[in-house]
């Protein structure tokens, strides 16, 4: 896993290019939130806490693997990426960082 912070103190949780799912490019026949956001206003009323070691999805693989997502940090958990359950072969793609004007 890896987390990007913005100056800003937001957080983005996702998957390393280590890890098996992206590093061995195994099919992801299923992935399912196990935590859900309901939030509204202004200052996100509602949304989920997490801490270091809150789960936040699994994804099963066709080899029968089940990976399970922590949140590797603590704080509220504003958005999830709802693509990854109609899509989780999004899970085994890595996309390529862009490439640096000079």
């Amino acid at each position: 896993m890896y987390v990007h912070q913005h100056p800003n103190g937001l957080c983005i949780v996702g998957l390393a290019p280590s890890h098996p799912i992206v590093f061995r490019k195994l099919s992801v026949n299923e992935f399912k939130f196990l935590q859900t956001t309901q939030f509204s206003g202004k200052h996100k009323r509602g949304a989920f806490h997490s801490q270091f070691e809150t789960i936040l999805a699994q994804a099963t693989c066709g080899d029968g693997s089940v990976h399970k997502f922590r949140a590797n940090v603590r704080g509220f958990v504003v958005e999830l990426n709802q693509r990854l359950v109609t899509e989780p072969s999004l899970l085994a793609t890595r996309v390529p960082q862009q490439e640096q004007k000079k």
